[in-house]
C-alpha cells in the first residue's frame, strides 16, 4: 500500500532569486524584428511575414501584411492598433490586432524607414533614410514629414514625453526635439561613428550605441555624452533599459559572432549577459514588455530572457475536503509574487477500491477569473506506483469567498491499470493568509490569520494545542489516512497520547473560522 503524503502548510514570506538567462524559443523562429505587448502577445517580422504568438512565443501564427520588403521596426500603441516600419520606404498599420495590415504611407524614392516611437493613441514618429522624419497626430492615418535639417540616416527615434524626443544615425547623429518635432537640433556626440540605436530612462538619462562598440550616456539630456566601455571586438545594435539601472545592449562582431551585455549598475560596467551557441547569431531588436520577460531578434533563432526574481507578497493556504470525504482532499498553497502572477503548490489524496493515492507535489499557475473571486488551478505531476511511472493532471476549478471556497476537480491517470479520469466536486476552508484568492485586485501583505500550533514536538505521554478560543475539533490519522481520534478540545488541553505508538500522525483543528492542519510526532 502507498503511503499518503500531504503538505501542511505556515505561512512564509520570502524572496524566490533565481539566475535570469536568455534561451532559444521551442518554436525556433527565426525573425528580423520582433514587439511584444506583453509577456504573452508580440509579432515579428519572419523573412517578411508576420506573425503573431499570444503564448509568449512558444506558437506563432501568419497574419496577412503584404511587406514585400523586410520590416525594420513593429510597435503597438494599444493591443489592436500597431504599426511596421521597412526597407521599402512604407508604413503599415492594423486596427483588429494584427489580422490585416493596411498601407498607411509610402516615401518618395522609397527611403528606408527604420524605426517608429509613439508618444499617445494618435501621436507617433517614424525616421529613416536621408534624414526622414514623419509625424502623425490621428492614430496613423496621415503622416506629415518634418524638417529634421539634416541628410543623415536615422536609425532610431525615441521620445521622452510629448515634447521630447531624439533621433541617433550615421556621422554620430543626434537629433533633438523640445517641441515635438516641430524644431530639431543637431548635439554633440563626441563620435564620428554611426549610431543604431537610443533609449532614455528618465527625462535626462538616456543611452545611444553604434558601431566600433560605441556607449554613449548623457545625464543632463542630451547637452554632453560620455562614452563608456563596453567590449571592443563588437557593433552594438539596440539598447533597451528596463529600469533606471538595468539594461541590455545587443551586438555582433565582423564575423557574424553575437552578443548581449547586461548592466545593473547604469552602465559604469557592462558584463556579458548571452553568447551565441552557433556561427551567424546576431541580435539587432530588443523588447521588454516587463522588467522580467524580454525577446531579441534578428538574425538566428529569437531568445527569450527570464528572470524570476520576485517577491511573495501574498499568501493563503487551504484545505478540501473532496466528495464530502476526509479521504479524498487537497492541501493547496496559493502564492501571490510582486510581478503579478498567483501560482499554487501543494498536495491531492484520493481513496479509490480501496488504495490512497497521493501527490506532493500538484502545483501550477492559478487563472483568476474575474476581479475578485474566482479561480482556477491546473496541477501536473508524476510519481512512481509499484514499480511503474504514472502519471497524473489534477485541474480544479471553483469559487472562493470570505475563506470559504466550492467547485469541481479532475485528476487523469495515464496508467491504464488505474481509472483514466476521476471527477467530482469540493468544498474548501481557508486554513491562513489573505490577499491571493479574495484580494486578486490588490496586493496585500500576507498576514498569519491563526496562530495554532501543536506542543511539544516530539510529545511523548501527551500533547497540548493552542491559539485558538473556545473549543475545536481535533481529528488524528496515521500516515495511510486512517482515522484514529476525534474529540472536542480546548485550548492548551493536555491530551493523552497513550493510544498512540511512536511515529508521525496528523492532526485537524477545525474550529469556528478556520480549519487548520498540523504534524504530531510522538517519541515515547
Amino acid at each position: 500500500m502507498k503511503k499518503v503524503t500531504i503538505i501542511f502548510t505556515t505561512l512564509l514570506v520570502f524572496s524566490i532569486s533565481t539566475s535570469a538567462q536568455w534561451t532559444e524559443l521551442a518554436s525556433g523562429i527565426n525573425a528580423r524584428v520582433a514587439y511584444f505587448l506583453d509577456k504573452n502577445n508580440g509579432y515579428a517580422d519572419a523573412n517578411g511575414v508576420i506573425m503573431k504568438t499570444t503564448d509568449g512565443g512558444v506558437n506563432w501564427s501568419s497574419q496577412t501584411s503584404a511587406i514585400m520588403s523586410g520590416s525594420n521596426a513593429i510597435y503597438f500603441s494599444d493591443i489592436n492598433t500597431g504599426f511596421i516600419v521597412n526597407d521599402g520606404g512604407k508604413i503599415l498599420k492594423t486596427i483588429d490586432a494584427g489580422k490585416n495590415w493596411t498601407q498607411m504611407y509610402s516615401t518618395q524614392y522609397s527611403y528606408t524607414l527604420r524605426s517608429v516611437n509613439f508618444v499617445s493613441s494618435t501621436v507617433g514618429y517614424v525616421v529613416g533614410a536621408n534624414g526622414i522624419i514623419l509625424k502623425t497626430t490621428d492614430g496613423g492615418t496621415n503622416w506629415s514629414l518634418l524638417t529634421s535639417g539634416t541628410s543623415s540616416q536615422l536609425r532610431s527615434v525615441y521620445f521622452t514625453d510629448s515634447n521630447t524626443g531624439y533621433a541617433v544615425g550615421s556621422g554620430g547623429t543626434i537629433l533633438k526635439t523640445t517641441n515635438g518635432g516641430t524644431n530639431w537640433s543637431m548635439l554633440t556626440s563626441g563620435v564620428t561613428n554611426e549610431l543604431f540605436s537610443v533609449n532614455f530612462t528618465s527625462a535626462t538619462i538616456g543611452y545611444a550605441v553604434g558601431s566600433a562598440s560605441i556607449i554613449l550616456k548623457t545625464t543632463d539630456g542630451g547637452t554632453s555624452w560620455t562614452s563608456q566601455t563596453g567590449d571592443t571586438s563588437f557593433e552594438y545594435d539596440c539598447v533597451y533599459f528596463t529600469t533606471a539601472n538595468t539594461g541590455f545592449i545587443t551586438g555582433g562582431s565582423s564575423f557574424g559572432v553575437g552578443t548581449i551585455i547586461k548592466t545593473t549598475d547604469g552602465g559604469t560596467n557592462w558584463t556579458t549577459n548571452w553568447t551565441p551557441t552557433q556561427a551567424n547569431t546576431v541580435y539587432t531588436s530588443l523588447c521588454f514588455p516587463d522588467a522580467n520577460t524580454g525577446y531579441a531578434a534578428g538574425r538566428g533563432a529569437m531568445l527569450k530572457y527570464s528572470s524570476n526574481n520576485s517577491t511573495v507578497v501574498a499568501t493563503e493556504s487551504w484545505y478540501a475536503i473532496m466528495d464530502n470525504n476526509a479521504n479524498n482532499h487537497w492541501s493547496l498553497i496559493f502564492e501571490k509574487k510582486s510581478d503579478g502572477t498567483v501560482t499554487t503548490k501543494g498536495s491531492w489524496v484520493y481513496n479509490f477500491q480501496g488504495i490512497i493515492s497521493s501527490d506532493s507535489n500538484a502545483s501550477g499557475t492559478v487563472t483568476i477569473n474575474g476581479t475578485n473571486v474566482g479561480f482556477t488551478i491546473n496541477g501536473i505531476a508524476s510519481e512512481t506506483t509499484f514499480n511503474t511511472t504514472s502519471n497524473y493532471a489534477f485541474s480544479t476549478t471553483g469559487i472562493a469567498n470570505k475563506g470559504k471556497a466550492s467547485g469541481t476537480y479532475t485528476i487523469n491517470f495515464a496508467n491504464s491499470n488505474w481509472p483514466s479520469t476521476l471527477q467530482g466536486t469540493f468544498t474548501s476552508d481557508r486554513i491562513s493568509g489573505s490577499g491571493v484568492t479574495a484580494e486578486i485586485s490588490g496586493i496585500d501583505n500576507a498576514t498569519n490569520d491563526h496562530q495554532i500550533a501543536v506542543y511539544p514536538i516530539p510529545a511523548k505521554d501527551q500533547f497540548s494545542v493552542k491559539g485558538f478560543t473556545g473549543t475545536a475539533l481535533m481529528t488524528i490519522s496515521d500516515i495511510n489516512g486512517k482515522l484514529l481520534i476525534a474529540k472536542q478540545i480546548t485550548t492548551n488541553e493536555k491530551i493523552s497520547s497513550d493510544k498512540l505508538a511512536n511515529g508521525v500522525y496528523f492532526i485537524t483543528i477545525k474550529t469556528n473560522d478556520c480549519i487548520n492542519n498540523k504534524q504530531l510526532i510522538i517519541q515515547k
